[in-house]
């Protein structure tokens, strides 16, 4: 638990990935992201190994002119298939200039890029780099929060950890003294025939002894059937996981004094993991024992 509950320190991010459409803005683009400490990586609107690699980065800058359908369909299917904590940052730099058909249309085709940040151009460097660096903040966030779920996921899966833990110290326990009793009964019964020297009473001491050690055998079964399951699916008779069940608490159900009235109905088998359906009707049987005191 104190490894989940750790601050993540936020890490630092520099790596840009920019699709530039022409050579000389890529020089440009490039030199003004170094002087920024950034690290610009350029890649290729007409290589798809290019483009695949463009998660890899923290943010994206695109020029408008490179957009196509087939551009933006490649891009679109990279960034539908982000996780859920995701939103990667794309800033476009656009055509400068009045609103009109052709900048309507552009809007349109643009719109599969989800989190898009708008620059018109010309622009100043600073701003760029103002811009980049917000998108990386956005970024940075979006990393917190992946790593807050994925603390959570492991918070919570040590939870479930500790309560099978929990459940399984009751059970062990609840076999511990269920089994001492009939061993108990035994070595009684080996020094009562030691003692004796009537056969017909040894001969019963014997029987009663014979029996207490198949209730050991049968607790020792019913036991291991709750941990030697598949991993798969199995065709089962839920009743029958039910007398396992109570098979096991019987010991403990006749020393509290407690009835136990079967009424199952006839059912048909169906599929399912055995040892885990074991495993939650024992619960609600203990359960049940504990709240009856």
């Amino acid at each position: 638990m104190e490894q989940a509950n750790k601050t993540t320190s936020a890490p630092t991010l520099t790596r840009v990935a920019v699709l530039a459409h022409l050579e000389r803005d890529s020089e440009l683009l490039g030199t003004a992201l170094r002087k920024a400490g950034l690290q610009a990586v350029m890649c290729a609107a007409n290589d798809p190994a290019s483009l695949a690699k463009i998660m890899e980065h923290d943010c994206l800058i695109l020029a408008e002119e490179l957009l196509t359908p087939t551009l933006i369909q490649s891009l679109h299917n990279i960034l539908e298939n982000q996780p859920a904590w995701s939103d990667f940052p794309v800033v476009l730099l656009t055509l400068g200039g009045e609103v009109s058909v052709s900048t309507e249309k552009r809007h349109a085709l643009r719109t599969p890029l989800g989190n898009v940040l708008l620059l018109e151009r010309p622009i100043r460097p600073e701003t760029l780099i103002s811009a980049v660096q917000n998108a990386l903040r956005s970024r940075r966030r979006q990393y917190q929060i992946r790593d807050h779920i994925e603390q959570y996921r492991k918070a919570e899966e040590a939870l479930r950890q500790a309560e099978k833990l929990a459940v399984a110290g009751r059970l062990a326990s609840s076999i511990a003294h269920e089994i001492n009793n009939p061993l108990e009964a035994v070595t009684n019964l080996l020094y009562l025939m030691r003692t004796s020297t009537d056969l017909d009473q040894i001969q019963n001491y014997l029987e009663t002894a014979e029996n207490e050690l198949a209730r050991v055998s049968e607790i020792t079964t019913h036991t291991l059937q709750f941990y030697r399951q598949s991993s798969r699916p199995a065709p089962m008779l839920l009743t029958e996981i039910l007398d396992s069940a109570l098979n096991l608490y019987h010991p403990r159900l006749v020393s509290a004094g407690i009835k136990v009235e079967r009424r199952f109905d006839s059912v048909m088998p169906i599929y399912g993991m055995t040892g885990e359906l074991r495993q939650v009707f024992s619960n609600f049987i203990g359960n049940a024992l504990d709240a009856m005191r």
